[in-house]
């Protein structure tokens, strides 16, 4: 397995657990769970194995094994991040004995992963993994490294950035850059997204966005790091040039009870204001 690039893991290693501390308390955290677990767990079948990409602390693990997984590895970029996975795992008072045995955490990158000895697995996931690809030839690598874990006829399941067509994107951002700059909107919100700068000009696709999000209230638990957002179609034709040959599909995003449940009215108004911050991509593998 690869060495991570040391600029890949250095925004992560300043947080280890602060980032799941920040993010997971969250509102939108709730709608993120309820949606990736109606549409994860049909896959979940006895015996499932899985593999996590971007586990961070091993926040969405743990949920796995508690959904129906029968094993889970989670692998992430920053060994800051993995220690404080498996710091968890071992000091939790909430971790259960199949947890210790049945789940696993390890340091690589998704960009050259290669196939792990653990593998193949029935199901890779990877929630904000994808938006790490800064090009598009980065995005081929990452799916790549996903078909290259999965059995025949396995699946990935991610959280991804919201899709929209190229012609749209540029609209997407004009229309939103004054949205997040407001200053009661990002209190309301607790994060703030800035679009930076358009990056891969020389893509197919004619490149995308490189992302600030910095969430939040106080300064000292602010997390403020780097991501990129590219049109639908890099996400879609990365898939298939890194390997995976079987059904494609976005899924709606739902508001669930739950998640209505985790903050006011004013939040989900204001969340409401523009696009959804989420979307969920499935591709299968596709039997060779």
């Amino acid at each position: 397995m690869s060495s991570p690039k040391p600029e890949l893991t250095s925004q992560y290693d300043a947080f280890g657990q602060k980032y799941t501390n920040v993010f997971k308390a969250m509102p939108t955290a709730a709608l993120e769970t309820a949606n990736l677990r109606a549409i994860l767990t049909p896959y979940l079948v006895p015996d499932s194995r899985v593999l996590d990409l971007a586990c961070g602390t091993g926040y969405f693990p743990r949920l796995y094994l508690q959904w129906g997984a029968a094993s889970v590895v989670g692998v992430d970029v920053s060994p800051v991040m993995v220690a404080a996975a498996r710091q968890q795992q071992q000091t939790s008072s909430s971790s259960s004995e199949m947890e210790k045995e049945n789940l696993q955490f390890q340091v690589g990158n998704a960009l050259s992963l290669g196939p792990l000895p653990e593998g193949p697995f029935d199901v890779v996931t990877g929630n904000w993994l994808l938006n790490y690809a800064g090009t598009e030839a980065e995005m081929t690598q990452m799916f790549a490294s996903i078909a290259a874990n999965l059995r025949p006829g396995g699946v990935f399941v991610g959280i991804t950035p919201p899709m929209v067509d190229q012609k749209d994107m540029d609209a997407v951002v004009a229309e939103t850059k004054d949205l997040y700059r407001d200053e009661r909107r990002a209190a309301v919100l607790g994060y703030r997204i800035t679009y930076l700068h358009r990056v891969d000009e020389g893509g197919l696709h004619g490149g995308g966005w490189e992302v600030e999000l910095s969430a939040g209230r106080d300064e000292d638990e602010k997390v403020t790091f780097r991501t990129f957002r590219f049109p639908r179609a890099v996400y879609e034709e990365g898939a298939r040039r890194g390997g995976m040959k079987g059904r494609l599909e976005w899924c709606k995003v739902e508001m669930v009870p739950e998640a209505r449940a985790a903050a006011g009215e004013e939040f989900w108004r204001e969340y409401a204001a523009s696009e959804p911050h989420m979307a969920l991509m499935v591709v299968e593998k596709g039997n060779e």
